[in-house]
């Protein structure tokens, strides 16, 4: 019993460590981190009460595949929500620059016009580019990690040709609106199979209860060690493993229809 709570209190450190490098690369998002001690507390509370090993594996293992999925999900939002930010940049820069500004002057106000939930990495970088311009220097590296690669080659082809900025950039800015509008669609056709896969997942759970109903006493059995742990064990490894199959092809069919 000393051993096991000494290795639950180990994952447990792991699993805040991990969490801590999670923050700094994503602090906007703070709920994170108490989610996951949240997640640690009730496994804790769960294993020390019944006092089975099979149990608190059986929760790791379902902690582990909805942290996965729960991440893809927030990545693609992030991702989303990028774009968003990015294409009304454009929208500003190319605004600014048929108005006849310059493209440093064009880049400072595209870069100070960003709205409120805009990152502070994402302004670092624009404003960066803004400074680079003004002072003759590269903006490649500045938009690449912006996430601009397409803007940074169409400035190259200007310059290269001697042509005018504005209507390269309206067209960049076409392609974000083309792609992100494509990826709602392919998101809002993808909503079925998503579904499917969810109720598909938690069937066990129905079983469950139904053979409650019935005066089985399932959920005794899986949670009584022996036989009815590794059942535990391997149902869930199973169910959760499935879920994040299923949810990964979906995201690849998503990325190969985009």
């Amino acid at each position: 019993m000393t051993n096991t709570l000494s290795l639950l209190l180990a994952a447990a450190a792991l699993l805040v460590r991990d969490t801590g490098h999670l923050r700094r690369r994503t602090p906007s998002s703070p709920f994170l981190f108490l989610a996951l001690c949240a997640v640690v507390f009730v496994v804790t509370l769960a294993f020390l009460r019944i006092g089975r090993v099979s149990v608190l594996v059986a929760a790791a293992i379902a902690g582990l595949c909805a942290a996965k999925v729960w991440q893809r999900e927030r990545a693609h939002r992030a991702a989303q929500k990028r774009n968003n930010i990015l294409a009304g940049y454009l929208g500003i820069l190319t605004a600014e620059l048929r108005a006849g500004a310059t493209f440093p002057t064009a880049l400072a106000h595209a870069a100070d016009s960003l709205p409120t939930h805009a990152s502070e990495e994402l302004r670092l970088h624009l404003r960066a580019a803004a400074h680079l311009a003004a002072a003759d220097g590269e903006v490649d590296l500045a938009f690449g990690r912006a996430g601009l690669p397409s803007l940074a080659a169409t400035v190259r082809l200007a310059r290269h040709h001697g042509i005018s900025l504005a209507p390269l950039v309206g067209q960049v800015q076409t392609r974000l609106d083309t792609a992100d509008a494509h990826s709602r669609t392919t998101a809002a056709s993808l909503q079925g199979p998503r579904a499917t896969a969810l109720v598909l997942s938690c069937l066990p759970l129905l079983g469950l209860a139904m053979g409650s109903a019935m005066g089985a006493h399932p959920v005794a059995f899986l949670t009584g060690g022996g036989v009815g742990g590794w059942l535990l064990v391997a149902g869930t490894a199973l169910a959760g493993g499935g879920f994040v199959w299923s949810q990964a092809i979906i995201a690849r069919a998503a990325g190969a229809s985009s």
